[in-house]
Parts: C-alpha cells; sequence; structure tokens
C-alpha cells in the first residue's frame, strides 16, 4: 500500500481529483469509469473499487477501503439534491471520509445550498465525517 495515502488519504484523493479531467462522459456511469481509471493510473498500489456495497447502499468508488466518493452528474433538480442529502445520511453510518464529486450541470440555487450544507457538517466534533464537495 502506498504510505503516502496512508498518511493523508483524503488530501491525496482531493488532489488526484481536482486534476482529473474527464472527456467525452455523457452519463453519470461515464464519469465513475474515468474517474476510476485516472484514480487506478495515479495510484496503482491502492485498492479502488467501483460500486462498493455498504450495509443496504452502494456507494459509487471506494479508494483503499477508507475514502468513499460518491458522483453526481447535473444537480439540477431540488429532488436530485435531495437524494444526494439522503444517500449521505446513510453513508455516514460507514464512512468518516467521505467526497462528494458533481459533474455537468449545476443550478446555481443547489449549489449553494448542497456547499451550505457541508459547511453544516464540517467539524462540530472530532468524530464527524469528514466530507468534501467538488465541482468538476
Amino acid at each position: 500500500m502506498d504510505i503516502g495515502f496512508k498518511l493523508d488519504s483524503m488530501g491525496k484523493v482531493e488532489k488526484i481529483i481536482k486534476n482529473w479531467k474527464p472527456k467525452r462522459c455523457t452519463t453519470e456511469k461515464d464519469y465513475e469509469k474515468s474517474l476510476v481509471t485516472f484514480l487506478q493510473e495515479k495510484m496503482p498500489d491502492v485498492k479502488i473499487v467501483q460500486q462498493y456495497g455498504a450495509g443496504t447502499q452502494k456507494i459509487d468508488i471506494v479508494v483503499g477501503e477508507e475514502v468513499a466518493i460518491e458522483l453526481k452528474k447535473d444537480l439540477k433538480t431540488t429532488s436530485v439534491y435531495q437524494t444526494l442529502i439522503g444517500q449521505l445520511k446513510g453513508y455516514e453510518k460507514n464512512w468518516d471520509k467521505i467526497f462528494v464529486v458533481v459533474c455537468g450541470e449545476v443550478k446555481d440555487n443547489l449549489k449553494k445550498d448542497l456547499e451550505d450544507s457541508f459547511k453544516e457538517k464540517q467539524g462540530y466534533t472530532f468524530f464527524d465525517p469528514d466530507y468534501r464537495l467538488i465541482f468538476k
């Protein structure tokens, strides 16, 4: 296992996601496959799993068995936003390191709501999950 990953898994994954440039992706599944391929290229010694089952939920990507990534394409409706917030509540039971990566079109009001929701989740206690939000 990559020792740099173990020392700062969130920082390493965040840097890679920010450098990822998805091309020719039209569906959420296309974005997911593209990101998995990029993560595997950048961290060949770290286990990366797509559609990882945890409890009754599946999360899009798990990196090194400790960092969860949920991808969303086109945050354009309140129902998509509410579904995402519900998913995150479920993920909190199984993960303490969670990324949400939003690709495609994003409505300004929903972007602000999501950013505000993430600010509220950060750092109430030492034991709260570490959430990171990235728009691509």
